[in-house]
């Protein structure tokens, strides 16, 4: 990016097709979302440009998305490279698994903020669901759904069944215990509050707030694995934060 390598060809319905072709790349790596996604796959197919799709994010179980790294190397001609990564995640992810197997007390746990007055939450098919069961956690709402996606509850319908979970985690944006009271005074009342158990994933950040979660995490669930563990039982476990933080007061 700094030495003007990477050039700008815009999102979704804005995409500058004239400069696409323009730059004539090799293949465009592409994801869809919904009709309009497949209307701009089409567009550029019928350009003559070489679209493949990558459905990563579909993935329900995090050592599938973490796979995908094998798709990418093809592209590389890296096959035995991304097979022994992903080897590697596999291994470290199984056995990090296996330290949660026999653990009895299984402290509840819930994600997200409200958003325009509405609740998106992991579910239950989900791998972010999966990552939970994984790490010894009791997942709010691992039963009642079958969505491998978010689902979307009402604020007040989460103040009800939150309550007394013991965890709140992924906070978008929020740094502290006293923004999140700020947002809603009820939140005040949660045990997980109370109990200041609140974890945000993004002690990764970069200088323009990306946060590295969302970039290296999808192929590194086993170090999502081993924070999440180190959240829940960190008696089970010898390891420090990499993706998640406390939340202070």
């Amino acid at each position: 990016i700094k030495n003007k390598q990477t050039v700008e060809i815009g999102q979704e319905q804005q995409i500058n097709y004239e400069r696409l072709v323009e730059l004539n790349p090799d293949v465009i790596m592409v994801f869809g979302i919904d009709a309009s996604s497949t209307s701009s796959i089409n567009k550029m197919q019928t350009l003559g440009l070489k679209v493949v799709l990558n459905a990563e994010y579909m993935e329900n179980h995090p050592l599938g998305k973490a796979e995908w790294i094998k798709f990418i190397a093809a592209f590389y001609n890296e096959d035995a490279k991304a097979a022994a990564i992903f080897d590697s995640i596999e291994n470290t992810y199984l056995s990090l698994v296996k330290l949660t197997q026999q653990v009895k007390n299984k402290p509840t746990v819930f994600t997200g903020m409200p958003w325009n007055g509405a609740w998106h939450v992991p579910g239950a098919k989900s791998y972010q669901a999966q990552l939970f069961k994984d790490a010894g956690a009791n997942y709010l709402w691992k039963d009642g759904n079958k969505s491998e996606a978010s689902i979307i509850k009402s604020k007040e319908i989460i103040i009800d069944e939150a309550f007394s979970a013991d965890f709140w985690i992924n906070l978008n944006s929020y740094k502290s215990i006293a923004e999140v009271v700020a947002f809603d005074k009820k939140f005040a009342t949660f045990k997980a509050i109370k109990d200041n158990n609140l974890f945000n994933n993004d002690k990764r950040l970069t200088p323009n707030f990306g946060n590295d979660y969302w970039e290296s995490g999808v192929v590194n669930h086993q170090v999502v694995l081993a924070d999440l563990i180190k959240i829940f039982h960190p008696e089970l476990i010898e390891h420090e934060f990499y993706y998640y933080q406390k939340l202070g007061e």
